[in-house]
């Protein structure tokens, strides 16, 4: 490894792709009310669910940065935030938020485009592409395990988070924090991903 080589590194998540899914489950009644004698009148009344998210924080960019002269590797986390090894700025950086806009229970899937190898490319043991989902307000997913406050790679082809995510307005909200290791030896420039998230939903 030279030690003098210095990368020259801007990551930026984008929220391109928001998925929502809406569509109206109608839920009528008829009320009779009683009037004279022989006639009779009626109440109708539709009721629509919408089933909707939206990210209120969908970008997430880092800036500019450079690993430290000598260093195999930076690390840069937003739940801090905090960056190691590097010379990234941590002003602004801040996890995503994803909250639900709808009025029922929805059952969250989240997916990126890349992982550690095709996001950074350089050796395997000095790359990470990692994510934590919490609730960023208390009771917003039930059972509420997310990712326990750990960090997990990211999953290209989906994964279940959240089984249930309420629509309360005091309880709808999730958190998405970021952890990337950048190697010395992988790409430089810009570098960019799409998380997408899925909903249906909730049983």
């Amino acid at each position: 490894m030279n030690s003098q080589k210095l990368v020259l590194i801007t990551i930026t998540i984008v929220l391109i792709l928001n998925t929502i899914i809406s569509y109206n489950l109608p839920q009528s009644f008829i009320k009779g009310l009683s009037g004279l004698a022989g006639s009779e009148g009626y109440v109708n009344i539709t009721v629509e669910t919408i089933i909707s998210v939206n990210f209120t924080q969908e970008t997430l960019n880092f800036g500019p940065g450079s690993i430290d002269d000598g260093q195999s590797n930076a690390t840069l986390e937003t739940s801090g935030p905090s960056v190691l090894r590097g010379n990234w700025s941590t002003s602004g950086m801040s996890g995503l938020v994803l909250e639900n806009i709808g009025s029922r229970n929805v059952t969250l899937t989240l997916s990126t485009n890349k992982n550690a190898s095709s996001l950074f490319g350089g050796s395997q043991g000095h790359r990470r592409y990692m994510w934590n989902i919490t609730s960023n307000e208390t009771g917003s997913c039930s059972p509420g395990a997310l990712s326990n406050s750990t960090f997990r790679n990211v999953n290209t082809s989906g994964y279940l988070f959240c089984e249930q995510l309420g629509y309360l307005s005091d309880q709808d909200t999730l958190r998405i924090d970021f952890l990337l290791t950048i190697p010395y030896d992988g790409n430089s420039g810009i570098l960019s991903d799409t998380i997408t998230a899925t909903i249906s939903a909730a049983p």
